[in-house]
């Protein structure tokens, strides 16, 4: 079922039916294959990618920690995801199997302006997919999480400074 939504193109949503014995009606029940939701502190895009048909569909934005419903549309059956500052990662499916314990490696984008000697370069950025069933009356979704590989939380007063050693690779 497709339901018209202002914020983006059109929201799919699953319909099942179901005959209820005991007062001989009709359940109908209206959901998201999947939900998906960014962890990662910054906004992230996603958009479907159709190897078939060799295209690319129109992102979406992941808010941070707002869940977004999605599922495919036609033809397409995998995800690109891109944060500011980054090229688009290589497309993933994100069907439960196959995508939790993803791990994501975004690269910085080339594009842009050039950056001063006194900025600190940018380097890749990990971020790890996690998958799960959602509980209670919505276990027909999955939801997909995108969570940065490392975080740190300073609950100190002062500011915290980290920074990693050089390795040989």
């Amino acid at each position: 079922l497709d339901v018209p939504d202002p914020s983006v193109k059109v929201q799919q949503l699953v319909v099942e039916v179901t005959a209820d014995k005991s007062t001989g009606g009709f359940r109908l029940s209206l959901y998201h294959r999947y939900w998906l939701l960014n962890l990662t502190g910054e906004p992230l895009y996603v958009r479907q990618t159709s190897h078939a048909m060799s295209e690319k569909l129109s992102s979406k934005c992941l808010t941070v920690g707002s869940p977004i419903g999605f599922d495919f549309a036609s033809g397409g059956n995998e995800l690109e995801v891109l944060m500011e500052g980054y090229s688009w990662t290589q497309s993933f499916s994100i069907d439960k199997q196959t995508a939790d314990g993803l791990q994501l490696k975004l690269t910085p984008d080339s594009k842009g302006r050039e950056r001063s000697k006194q900025e600190t370069p940018v380097r890749e950025l990990y971020l790890n997919v996690t998958t799960s069933t959602a509980s209670g009356k919505f276990d027909r979704t999955i939801v997909i999480s995108f969570e940065p590989e490392i975080v740190f939380r300073n609950h100190l007063a002062d500011p915290l400074v980290v920074w990693q050693r050089a390795s040989p690779s």
